[in-house]
């Protein structure tokens, strides 16, 4: 009899931890959004020059010195001459608003698509961003962009892209070609794309549901601090979907996910651990954080 009671309590705990992990997919809370905003890779790309200088421009050292009027006059004066890394780094600090310079995205635009026509591929990837904020959406022309830039190796332009055909923005939606760009991003070690095909390979969306494949994205994902991969990871083990059913494992990803700042997540993670702890004695949970621990360090 006790053993029956041990095994309906389990069930339960299982059911109401496959409820809430359904509750907050549902509401996005477990989504990695296809949004320009999602990658910082913009707003933080560094100035980028020929390979063949090694010694900074003139008009980078008149910039640290704070000389903004020197610096911007020969960046304007290269930018007319056709330079495409001189074009692509003055819209970059009309895209801050920075050196001076009010913050203008058509200014920004204008320069990057002159780059981009050049095969540069840093303004590729800034036009498709820029087509993609609030100010001016235009998916087909934003999904040119993203492709020219991922057909040279540019990392996020391949996530990107593989969200634009997963979801169906300016390209029908395609499964197959959503994986297969994820996948170039995910093997260089994009975690969003590590993420996403996890949860197409969990969900089974446009190809055979195969938790294996998913487990492996996941685990990928959430050794790079992405507490959505931690929960679902923690779920996997928990429910002994593409992986042997591991308490210990499930409380060590539940407990890792708690720790983030945001409180949605940090609070789903914190009923986890309440649950999964219903399974582990004392030692078993002081082994687990002892393993989160060591995976944070």
């Amino acid at each position: 009899m006790k053993n029956i009671k041990a095994i309906m309590q389990i069930n339960k705990t299982d059911y109401i931890l496959l409820l809430i992990i359904l509750f907050l997919s549902a509401s996005g809370f477990l989504s990695v959004p296809c949004k320009a905003e999602q990658s910082s890779q913009t707003t933080n790309q560094k100035f980028i020059y020929p390979d063949s200088k090694s010694q900074k421009p003139d008009y980078v050292v008149a910039l640290e010195k704070g000389d903004y009027k020197s610096a911007l006059k020969e960046m304007r004066s290269l930018a007319e001459k056709g330079d495409p890394c001189v074009q692509y780094n003055l819209g970059l600090l009309y895209f801050r608003g920075s050196a001076g310079l009010t913050q203008n995205y058509k200014e920004a635009e204008k320069l990057w698509r002159r780059a981009a026509e050049k095969g540069l591929e840093a303004a590729a990837s800034g036009l498709a961003n820029i087509y993609q904020m609030g100010m001016r959406v235009n998916y087909q022309e934003s999904f040119d962009w993203y492709r020219k830039a991922a057909t040279r190796n540019v990392v996020f332009a391949q996530f990107f892209l593989g969200c634009f055909y997963e979801g169906g923005y300016g390209v029908a939606k395609d499964y197959k070609e959503a994986i297969k760009w994820y996948r170039k991003a995910a093997e260089q070690g994009d975690r969003a794309a590590q993420f996403n095909l996890g949860n197409i390979y969990e969900k089974g969306r446009g190809v055979p549901r195969d938790y294996q494949e998913a487990f492996k994205f996941y685990n990928r994902a959430a050794a790079q601090d992405v507490t959505n991969a931690q929960i679902l990871l923690g779920t996997m083990y928990f429910k002994g979907n593409g992986v042997k059913k591991d308490y210990v494992q499930a409380y060590k990803w539940f407990y890792i996910a708690s720790t983030t700042s945001d409180k949605r997540l940090a609070d789903l993670a914190k009923k986890a651990i309440e649950l999964t702890s219903k399974q582990l004695n004392r030692q078993q949970i002081a082994e687990a954080i002892r393993l989160a621990n060591e995976e944070k360090i």
